[in-house]
């Protein structure tokens, strides 16, 4: 089956869920949505929370262009390779989701936030976080694992000195501690976002377009990258299964990194990450044959959703 064959699918039960009166938080997106507040049984019932970044103009446009023209379409090819969406930022919208977000933030006890080096989901961490009333006690990770899907512009990083220059004047402002020490665990932070990958072909497929001497463009690798996207439409440069393997890495590390820690029973972890990713933890599994991850949760922009099935795999 070819990969494209597994969006059709989820464009379709989409379209079929939409007639059914049912919101999908990719072809449904309003910039003024609220997520509801977790359920509390479930919140205490799990050690880890996963939050989706807020809102952003790549999901608004993501949201007219595939589902006006689907995956298929030139339209959606030249947003995916459309470089002002490099490593977004919030909109203003995704800000305020994030400042009403805070209460359900704070009626957890949250100890650790691991969070996406992609400036949205630092900015989210932040704006969710900065009035938490354990905020001296919570110590935010950057963790490059749990990035977005190298697929579409948006999903790609700028270069790690932007991030820095965005995200750390509001780390001071908020009196927040974040650690940065992992995104030099593969050398080059500018590299970092394919070093992630779980298909080694793939991996030497990034370096084959990777300019020769070495030197970032003004938005890092990603321009490079983004011509595999054009020139191989519309192939993905991680697909579910891709998302997958890379979820099942991120559950083994976990399990070494809190064996390591002195958690109370009620002390949390928040996981604030991007959709494809986020999908690829809370699934039940992978299908072969479908090429689909099973049961994943549809998160919206903001939403809270206990991490249920992180003890599957062990």
């Amino acid at each position: 089956m070819e990969e494209k064959d597994d969006q059709t699918l989820v464009l379709e039960q989409a379209r079929k869920d939409q007639e059914e009166g049912v919101k999908n938080p990719h072809l449904n997106i309003d910039v003024n949505f609220v997520a509801p507040a977790p359920n509390p049984e479930l919140v205490a019932k799990n050690r880890f929370v996963l939050i989706r970044h807020g809102v952003t103009d790549f999901n608004w446009q993501f949201s007219e262009v595939v589902g006006k023209y689907g995956f298929s379409s030139l339209e959606f090819r030249d947003l995916k390779v459309d470089t002002q969406y490099i490593d977004i930022q919030l909109r203003e919208e995704g800000v305020i989701q994030c400042e009403k977000s805070q209460s359900h933030a704070s009626q957890i006890n949250f100890r650790y936030v691991i969070v996406s080096q992609m400036v949205r989901a630092c900015q989210t961490a932040i704006h969710i976080f900065k009035n938490h009333p354990n905020k001296d006690k919570i110590k935010f990770i950057v963790i490059p694992l749990v990035k977005e899907g190298l697929n579409t512009g948006n999903d790609k990083c700028g270069t790690y000195e932007r991030m820095r220059k965005i995200i750390d004047p509001l780390v001071t402002e908020h009196n927040l501690h974040f650690d940065f020490s992992m995104m030099h665990t593969f050398g080059l932070p500018d590299l970092i976002q394919i070093k992630v990958t779980t298909e080694l072909d793939r991996l030497q497929e990034f370096y084959e377009y990777i300019s020769e001497d070495g030197k970032c463009e003004i938005n890092g690798h990603s321009e490079q990258l983004l011509k595999i996207t054009y020139d191989r439409f519309p192939y993905r440069l991680e697909g579910p299964y891709e998302m997958y393997v890379r979820g099942i890495q991120f559950r083994k590390f976990l399990k070494h990194f809190i064996n390591n820690l002195d958690l109370k029973e009620d002390d949390k972890i928040a996981v604030v990450s991007h959709s494809a990713f986020l999908s690829s933890l809370s699934c039940k599994g992978f299908d072969r044959e479908k090429q689909l991850l099973v049961e994943p949760a549809q998160i919206f922009n903001c939403q809270f959703v206990p991490w249920e099935t992180y003890e599957e795999y062990f």
